[in-house]
């Protein structure tokens, strides 16, 4: 099944959603709200007025709806390192479950002939059609982000408007767009808060339109994480708006970072290699060699194999750029 936020239920929270969709309400398990009693035919007390009240209640909406989106390019590396890394959240870590040894029971008179292979296998309760494009175990490793992004096409992404098959999960909930299947049918948030912009400016307008009082407590690192590489906190509070290729800290910053007589660490790239193009076992190798960086997400989309994979992304992602106003300009840092 798709993760909840990608079913149709999310249309009950969105004015007119189901009925521009031709979806009956009904289809979507939301009961109809309590008819408005006839003149003279009100409640008779104050208790089942209260009741009444309560049931009408149920139907109120909240007062504002939001959520927190990301640059389609730079999720989508995200994506790729949590898919690989924790192969596919586990399906994709063995080809194969085998039956426990162990029998409470044995028979006593066992088959003279038994069975040749004592460890038959039993089917993956989930797709792992990317599993065996890719690799099962430590063979998922040698997989590029070119590559992923390739098979991701291959395989298709569930469709976001009906008709659609709730049993289409071959590509797994992290590398689906962010945008659902409410959104694809009408439904409008009414603050879309980008990660990479002023997420402190965003919270606070929808605080003050809501009356809540939402806040991150790990504000920080979400603005170190999605606007930049430079431990400037207090600029990027200030941010509202995205940072450009050139946002990352200039030398006079860098120089203010960086110990005397302390080498400068490289990006990958410098060392000519091809970020997207990689195996991740390599990428992993190189974020952990000394004096070499992790790459970054802009490295990702440079260089030959970095072109072909902006041009996936784009493919793949292609309703998140629309809904989101994302430009295919939009790289990351």
């Amino acid at each position: 099944m798709l993760p909840k936020q990608h079913r149709i239920s999310p249309l009950v929270l969105c004015d007119g959603a189901p009925a521009a969709a031709g979806v009956d309400p009904a289809l979507l398990g939301v009961p109809a709200p309590a008819p408005t009693p006839a003149p003279g035919e009100g409640p008779e007390d104050e208790e089942e007025a209260a009741a009444a009240a309560a049931a009408a209640a149920l139907f109120v909406k909240p007062r504002l709806h939001f959520k927190f989106v990301t640059n389609p390019y730079a999720r989508a590396v995200e994506a790729y390192l949590h898919d690989i890394e924790t192969k596919m959240s586990g399906r994709c870590a063995t080809s194969s479950v085998r039956l426990t040894d162990s029998n409470p029971n044995p028979d006593p008179n066992p088959h003279p002939h038994p069975h040749p292979n004592p460890h038959p296998e039993q089917v993956h309760s989930k797709d792992t059609t990317v599993c065996k494009k890719l690799g099962f175990g430590k063979d998922m490793e040698g997989a590029s982000f070119e590559a992923w992004l390739g098979v991701l096409h291959e395989v298709g992404m569930p469709e976001l408007l009906p008709p659609y098959d709730d049993a289409d999960d071959k590509i797994g909930m992290h590398a689906l767009p962010q945008a659902t299947r409410a959104e694809a049918m009408g439904c409008h948030f009414s603050r879309i808060c980008k990660l990479e912009e002023s997420v402190p400016a965003c919270l606070k307008a929808v605080n003050e339109a809501s009356g809540a009082s939402y806040k991150l407590a790990n504000l920080d690192d979400v603005l170190a994480k999605y606007a930049g590489s430079t431990k400037n906190t207090q600029v990027l509070h200030q941010r509202a708006a995205p940072p450009g290729a050139g946002a990352l800290m200039v030398d006079e910053e860098r120089e203010e970072h960086d110990e005397p007589g302390e080498d400068r660490p490289l990006d990958i790239d410098a060392l000519g290699y091809e970020v997207a193009a990689l195996p991740f076992w390599q990428i992993q190798q190189a974020g952990s060699t000394p004096g070499v960086l992790p790459p970054r997400p802009a490295l990702y989309f440079q260089g030959p194999a970095g072109l072909r994979a902006q041009k996936l992304v784009q493919q793949l992602y292609d309703v998140d750029f629309a809904l989101y106003n994302y430009s295919h300009a939009d790289l990351p840092l």
